[in-house]
């Protein structure tokens, strides 16, 4: 991230910029828009090197984030009962799911339609479930913990107890 300095017409305004690189280019965009030097002048003795400090703070916390280690008790045990048992391979799926648009699919086809559950959850819900796990609808819900994703917007009893 970097400040950038943007004169139109004669004002100038700052900017924190980001650098990306995408199909073998690198690229900037801009990530937030801090108001009119002039302004800015106001509340701050030197604004550029305020904000330069900012921009220097985030990239330092951005890159610490990037360095963060997981640590696992390997002596840790189980309870009986408990299942901590996750589905990771479903993040194919779901990168098939969002490439195919799919989620916006069934967002506009609910739009401006009352519904109890959004459809986009039940149908990934069911597709998931049953490219992984070929079952029964009600074994897929009752499945619906081994995915990271929360699927817990719905539940059968409520189903069950709505009058249609």
């Amino acid at each position: 991230m970097y400040l950038k300095q943007i004169t139109i017409k004669g004002v100038t305004r700052l900017y924190f910029y980001e650098s990306f690189y995408e199909n073998k280019k690198t690229n900037s965009r801009p990530v937030e828009s801090l108001g009119r030097l002039d302004e800015l002048q106001k509340c701050y003795e030197d604004p550029i090197a305020h904000f330069k400090q900012v921009a220097a703070l985030r990239n330092a916390e951005k890159k610490e984030q990037m360095n963060r280690s997981i640590h696992i008790a390997l002596s840790e045990r189980l309870e009986p009962g408990e299942c901590n048992l996750k589905n990771v391979g479903y993040g194919i799926l779901k990168q098939l799911y969002r490439d195919l648009e799919l989620d916006k699919f069934w967002n506009w086809k609910s739009k401006g339609r009352q519904f109890l559950y959004s459809p986009d959850q039940i149908f990934r819900l069911l597709l998931f479930g049953r490219v992984l796990y070929p079952a029964s609808k009600k074994r897929t819900y009752d499945n619906r913990g081994i995915f990271f994703e929360g699927f817990d917007g719905f539940s059968l009893d409520a189903v069950y107890s709505s009058e249609w």
